[in-house]
C-alpha cells in the first residue's frame, strides 16, 4: 500500500492511498490509530474486521473508527486507489456524538 499525504493539520489529514495487492490474498492486519473516512476512488476491495465483510468501490464510503483492526482483500488483481481523510479524534467525537465500534459504510445517495 503506497500512502501519500496531500494535506495535513492539527484536525485532518487528507491522503491519496494506492493498493496493488493480488486476488486472494489477504493484507496484513492493519491498526487504526485516529478515526478516518476512506472513499473509494477505482477499483473494488473487501475490508474485513470483527466478523463483517464489506465490499468497497467507487460511491461507497467507509467510517474507521477508533482502536480497530482490519484486513483487506481484492477479487481481481486490478488493486484501487481510494481518498482517506484521517481527523483528531475529539473532531468525530463532537460530529458524531457517539463512540462508533465497528466500520460503518455508505453510499452516496
Amino acid at each position: 500500500m503506497d500512502a501519500r499525504v496531500a494535506y495535513s493539520s492539527a484536525l485532518v489529514t487528507a491522503m491519496r492511498l494506492t493498493c496493488d495487492m493480488h486476488r486472494s490474498v489477504s493484507s496484513p492486519s492493519y491498526a487504526v490509530r485516529d478515526p478516518w473516512i476512506g472513499f473509494g476512488l477505482s477499483g473494488v476491495f473487501s475490508l474485513h474486521a470483527r466478523g463483517e465483510d464489506h465490499v468497497i468501490h467507487p460511491g461507497i464510503a467507509a467510517i474507521f473508527p477508533r482502536g480497530l483492526d482490519y484486513t483487506m482483500s481484492h477479487p481481481n488483481d486490478d488493486g484501487d486507489t481510494s481518498l482517506a481523510l484521517g481527523f483528531a479524534p475529539e473532531v468525530v467525537e463532537e460530529a458524531l456524538g457517539r463512540p462508533m465500534e465497528r466500520i460503518a459504510v455508505s453510499g452516496l445517495d
